[in-house]
């Protein structure tokens, strides 16, 4: 028994280190991406190109809640039949609800920005329609991918689930730096994200024989998920898109500068975020055996917050050499102290990530409440133009910080010790997404 424990132990720790890495590696193609970007791309393509990055970050919001979707439902049926190599069920429909979702949302942007307000995203100088069709096709290709992900993750294949990430990164980087690089304009540089997912899911998927469907209230079970992960992203990136939306024409360069201060700020977000989502099996576990797993939401936040400590204090004590190394010299550096400031609320993201994942790890509704609201009271109060993009900031610092006080005393409160309490909570989701 105790051999069987000491190996499960080793496989939660090889799983979670796997994740970790291919999502580092991920952000750090999508970073070196934004960095060829800036340094390529004048004032007014860079913002564009942000703030179509950041919608489109938003769009495929989808995938990775369905993805847990797929991966409780395929784990829970192991032992059957849909669980042998030979007879893996089809993910189909799971994909068809993820990409209807993601254009959704993507129509429900298009229409918002260019339709009932006018081009407020300021696209005519980057390609207008070209940009929206772009947008859908990138959509359409990471949503695609997703299920395939999921289903390497359900069956344990953490080597070739971390491959897929890390061919993943580099065609995102290839692609579209290349295409930067080559002198594309803003929507050539987008469509040139779409490729790769699918030439990796061509590798992903080779062998694999299918047989039946995986079938599923997938909509029921993606809906919650996504209104908590989803809406914890949504808070770090929309910002980005207001700076477009009140600078892009009267002020490019300010519009620029806001967002290479935001890409660089974000960077404090991603690491703290994966490392605090590879926990949710410990708290899972830690309630399904009746343990008290407070004590894992104490050591999460204590991880994280060395983790902000340690890139805050980089970016914050170097602001302008970091600008300047990002966007070039003296380009700017003079907006340092915007780089500072939004330290502060993407430290409280990073800090509001635990309890979010500790509490859909005990079943609460309480992140999906709280992060399915915060980004339509955050857009709202975005939506009034400031002075400078400066004025975006402090909207940000006091929705993030409320957001992640509120999630911390829920969490603190739903610490117990019983399993009692649990089986309570984890009749507050659906079965899917419980």
């Amino acid at each position: 028994m105790k051999e069987g424990m000491t190996a499960r132990e080793r496989g939660a720790i090889r799983a979670s280190l796997f994740v970790v890495l291919a999502t580092g590696s991920g952000s750090a193609a999508n970073f070196m991406y934004q960095w060829i970007a800036a340094r390529s791309l004048d004032d007014d393509a860079f913002s564009l190109l942000a703030a179509m990055l950041a919608v489109i970050t938003i769009c495929v919001l989808p995938g990775p809640p369905l993805s847990i979707a797929i991966v409780r439902r395929l784990t829970s049926s192991r032992g059957s039949r849909v669980s042998s190599p030979l007879a893996l069920p089809s993910l189909a429909p799971a994909r068809r609800v993820g990409i209807f979702a993601g254009l959704t949302i993507l129509l429900a942007i298009g229409i918002g920005t260019s339709v009932v307000q006018s081009d407020r995203l300021h696209l005519s100088s980057g390609g207008g329609v070209l940009l929206w069709i772009a947008a859908a096709f990138v959509t359409v290709s990471w949503l695609v991918i997703y299920p395939d992900l999921a289903r390497a993750q359900a069956r344990g294949e953490f080597s070739r689930y971390g491959r897929s990430h890390a061919l993943l990164s580099a065609t995102r980087l290839g692609f579209g730096g290349g295409a930067i690089l080559a002198g594309a304009e803003v929507w050539g540089a987008l469509i040139c994200l779409a490729p790769g997912p699918w030439l990796v899911r061509a590798l992903l998927v080779r062998g694999v024989r299918t047989e039946g469907v995986l079938e599923a209230p997938w909509l029921r079970a993606l809906l919650p998920m996504l209104a908590a992960t989803g809406g914890l992203h949504a808070l770090v990136v929309i910002d980005v898109v207001f700076a477009r939306v009140h600078f892009g024409a009267s002020d490019p360069t300010a519009a620029g500068a806001y967002a290479a201060c935001a890409t660089l700020a974000r960077a404090l977000f991603h690491l703290p975020f994966a490392a605090t989502a590879v926990t949710v099996q410990r708290t899972a576990a830690a309630r399904a055996e009746g343990r008290s797993h407070r004590s894992i939401l104490l050591t999460n936040l204590g991880l994280v917050l060395v983790l902000v400590a340690i890139g805050g204090g980089f970016l914050a004590t170097f602001p302008s050499t970091i600008l300047d190394v990002f966007a070039g010299e003296g380009r700017y550096s003079a907006q340092a102290p915007w780089l500072r400031s939004l330290l502060v609320p993407m430290a409280l993201a990073s800090v509001a990530a635990v309890p979010a994942h500790y509490l859909l790890a005990l079943g609460s509704r309480a992140p999906v409440y709280v992060l399915g609201i915060a980004p339509f009271v955050l857009a709202g109060l975005l939506a009034r133009p400031p002075e400078t993009p400066a004025g975006l900031i402090p909207p940000l610092i006091a929705v993030i910080g409320a957001v992640a006080a509120i999630l911390l005393v829920c969490a603190w409160f739903a610490g117990g010790s019983t399993a009692e309490g649990s089986n309570t909570m984890r009749r507050d989701l659906p079965k899917e997404a419980s």
